[in-house]
């Protein structure tokens, strides 16, 4: 199994989180989407394992389950500073 691993700091309230997005080049592995994150379980939430189509999408998702607010999009503030994250990550890896 051929796994790429993408990085992604998210600052929420006064916590940073550190996402580690795998995304599965090629192997046996079966995942429901080509990216994943996993969440360990804490005093404040449920192990969790989340997929996407998208590394950015993943930690978007993994954002918005850690601020409490799985069904809508993250803070605008810290959405802008997650894309900007990636963005230059990815301008970087270029």
């Amino acid at each position: 199994m051929l796994i790429k691993e993408h990085r992604f700091t998210f600052l929420g309230a006064a916590d940073v989180y550190l996402f580690r997005v795998e995304e599965l080049i090629e192997g046996p592995a079966f995942w429901p989407s080509r990216f994943r994150l996993k969440l360990p379980a804490s005093t404040h939430w449920e192990a969790r394992t989340i997929y996407g189509s998208s590394c950015n999408e993943v930690a978007q998702k993994a954002a918005n389950s850690l601020s409490g607010d799985d069904t809508s999009p993250a803070s605008s503030e810290s959405r802008a500073w997650l894309l900007a994250t990636a963005m230059s990550r990815k301008s970087s890896q270029n």
